[in-house]
């Protein structure tokens, strides 16, 4: 008695090639490009938006992350906000929060507007002060507390007290001080 062991004739699914020689390209070309994208991104790896805690230089990473994952996949403005609240802590939270009681579409909006005038202002002083020669007005004492003002408040108080110290040791104080760094944890020194 003898076994046969057969395996079942699957066809393979034709190339975009295939495809586009045959005489069914526009038919099927539509449907097989779709397939391909939605390919694509089930084989993309998953990327996570990091918490924005209102650090001026982590706005535009953020905000990048935010726009892919968020943005690209829903145009609904409740979601859109609901997202702000759940990927942003501190000084952030507090701004998305406060627009929060709006409607959907307004807030989200507002939040959005007041990041930008926030936090992309900031950077971009920064870079004008250090590449180009007119920016320097950017270094008068009276400038500098008005982009100070912009800074989520523990910003602030880093800003203080570093004038303290320029100012101790009888230096000049310069917009490049302004180190515009998530705060970290005390060395054993500084404690």
């Amino acid at each position: 008695m003898s076994t046969q062991h057969s395996t079942p004739y699957v066809p393979a699914l034709p190339t975009f090639g295939d495809l586009y020689n045959s005489g069914h390209a526009h038919s099927h070309n539509r449907e097989y490009e779709g397939l391909l994208i939605v390919a694509q991104e089930l084989n993309k790896p998953k990327s996570e938006i990091q918490k924005f805690e209102g650090n001026p230089k982590d706005y535009q990473r953020f905000i990048r992350q935010f726009n892919t994952r968020v943005c690209a996949n829903t145009s609904s403005y409740e979601e859109r906000l609901n997202f702000l609240l759940q990927f942003t802590s501190g000084e952030a939270n507090r701004i998305v929060t406060g627009y929060s009681h709006l409607n959907a579409e307004g807030g989200y909006k507002a939040v959005m507007d007041e990041f930008k005038d926030r936090y992309v202002f900031l950077t971009e002083c920064q870079h004008a002060v250090n590449n180009v020669a007119s920016a320097r007005a950017l270094e008068y004492p009276e400038n500098m507390k008005l982009i100070v003002k912009k800074l989520p408040f523990y910003l602030q108080e880093k800003w203080r007290n570093v004038v303290y110290e320029l100012k101790d040791r009888r230096e000049v104080v310069k917009f490049e001080n302004l180190k515009l760094k998530r705060p970290t944890t005390l060395s054993m020194e500084e404690k």
